[in-house]
């Protein structure tokens, strides 16, 4: 004999979901405007453009979640574009951290479905991630050409992506994938990482301004406390894109020594010109002939040369960058800029044990050594010195540091 028993209805009742009416009816609630719903990646995710410019990602049914949410994110950071991603889970914690190891992952803000209802906390959140990019695009605009703007795209989304530059440029010259003559790019990359650390004179000259004798890019080391203490610095800088820096086919008179008279005519207030060079390498000891031709300059105009190869330039940016390691320097310095000065300033660098450390040059070491050390208007900053300046830093006693530390002793006489 059979038994019987009721089944709900809607235990087996499937509904066709009309995506471009459920993602249009979304942007109208959270006031992004009209939208054209593109569904090819279904069943992973649907995707919208909105009149306003931000897109929209309504997670599905994935197979594989977080590839999918890698996928969105690698598609925001290429398209550089505001995004809202809805994500049919209950919370967004596991999404977050795969947002985390994407640098586009500041564009994105998630949530979940059953929290739509919060249309003023969205609506708030997508504005302040819009203001702020078109911001940034409408800067790049002005102050880039349309060639570089793509590489000025990248490096500002992702300021880390200056590192992976400034590491692999030598790599890609050297595989001819940087043709030769061509040395906008580094231009560009070091302008990005000198804006990150001083003030910066963006896309002023280089090759931008063919004809003009005008160095890549001018940056400003200034109103670090005690004044007394910490002079102004104007940074005047040359990169050199080349395998090596060709020191021995540049041009001192008419055009590095109009660099310096350039400072000092326009009456730029500072107290030294560091006559600044970005280099992937060294060909041979000519940076030293390079110096002795431009001593008379450097002795005119408070000059001197200061020579960073890219990946000391790269190590500097990085210590910025780690929120470890640059708030310990703020603990023991209270200011960023204190503890790399000494890189950039001539006499605290020979007056340190910076000036000791010397590059390997190969053959005649110590006949160089020696002759480094007789020109204290030279200073070269590799990633050793870079490395060195910083533990010497992290190794001495912080005064903001034992301020803070105060804030967490226990009081020894208590409010009643």
């Amino acid at each position: 004999m059979g038994h019987s028993h009721a089944v709900p209805v809607s235990d087996h009742t499937y509904h066709e979901i009309e995506y471009q009416a459920v993602v249009t009816a979304i942007a109208d609630h959270v006031g992004l405007g009209d939208c054209e719903v593109d569904e090819r990646q279904m069943p992973r995710y649907v995707t919208a453009t909105t009149e306003d410019g931000i897109n929209i990602y309504l997670i599905v049914s994935p197979s594989d979640y977080r590839g999918t949410v890698n996928t969105i994110c690698m598609e925001t950071l290429i398209t550089d574009t505001p995004t809202l991603l809805i994500t049919p889970e209950d919370t967004v914690g596991d999404l977050l951290e795969i947002q985390s190891l994407f640098a586009g992952g500041h564009l994105i803000y998630t949530i979940p479905f059953t929290m739509l209802t919060e249309d003023d906390l969205i609506t708030h959140h997508l504005a302040a991630i819009q203001s702020i990019e078109k911001l940034e695009s409408d800067l790049t605009a002005n102050r880039h050409s349309e060639e570089t703007t793509p590489l000025i795209t990248r490096l500002r989304s992702n300021p880390r992506y200056i590192l992976t530059e400034l590491n692999e440029m030598k790599l890609l010259r050297l595989n001819n994938e940087i043709a030769s003559g061509k040395g906008t790019r580094l231009e560009k990359v070091a302008e990005a990482a000198f804006s990150h650390l001083f003030p910066t004179y963006p896309d002023a000259g280089g090759e931008d301004d063919v004809g003009e004798i005008l160095p890549d890019t001018l940056f400003r080391i200034s109103g670090i406390v005690p004044p007394k203490e910490y002079d102004t610095i104007l940074g005047v800088v040359d990169t050199k894109s080349g395998a090596t820096g060709n020191f021995g086919s540049e041009k001192t008179t008419g055009k590095h020594d109009v660099y310096l008279r350039r400072a000092r005519r326009e009456s730029v207030p500072a107290d030294w010109i560091a006559h600044t060079f970005v280099v992937l390498g060294f060909d041979g000891q000519k940076e030293i002939d390079f110096h002795d031709d431009m001593y008379e300059a450097y002795d005119e105009y408070d000059g001197y040369l200061l020579i960073l190869t890219a990946d000391a330039l790269g190590t500097i940016l990085a210590a910025y960058l780690s929120f470890v390691v640059s708030n310990d320097l703020r603990l023991m310095q209270s200011d960023f800029r204190k503890a790399i000065y000494p890189l950039f300033h001539k006499p605290m660098f020979n007056s340190s044990p910076l000036s000791d450390i010397t590059r390997e040059v190969g053959r005649n070491e110590e006949e160089y050594d020696s002759e480094y050390k007789k020109r204290p208007e030279l200073l070269i900053v590799t990633r050793e010195v870079v490395l060195a300046q910083l533990e010497r830093c992290l190794d001495m006693d912080g005064d903001i540091e034992r301020i803070l530390e105060g804030y967490y002793q226990p009081e020894l006489f208590p409010p009643a």
